[in-house]
């Protein structure tokens, strides 16, 4: 029996799209205007059990969005959200490997 991604990819894009804050993945070059890709996404405060005081604070945001067109997020991108760019301290794919259904970060102001 396998696995089917597109089915929980389908899954996780009706339910972003259902609770979206909406945002965009904001990538810039230096003396380039920033490229913008909009993703749907859900932001929470990161939970006590990830803080370290170091790498993760308190102040983070925990943000899980869609896979965006047109662009493979980076650690070095922003997520803006109501306006605001959050720095990017932590990235990562769901699932780690094979077909990616979302993705999760860490951001930070």
């Amino acid at each position: 029996m396998s696995f089917d991604y597109g089915r929980m990819r389908a899954t996780a894009d009706r339910l972003l799209d259902r609770f979206d804050h909406g945002g965009l993945l904001v990538r810039g070059a230096w003396q380039q205007p920033d490229q913008e890709f909009p993703i749907n996404l859900v932001a929470r405060g990161v939970s006590a059990g990830m803080v370290d005081g170091t790498t993760i604070l308190m102040s983070d945001i925990q943000v899980v969005f869609s896979i965006p067109t047109g662009a493979e997020p980076q650690p070095t991108d922003f997520i803006r959200m109501d306006g605001v760019d959050y720095a990017i301290v932590q990235l990562s794919a769901v699932p780690a490997a094979g077909v990616k259904v979302v993705y999760k970060a860490i951001v930070r102001r």
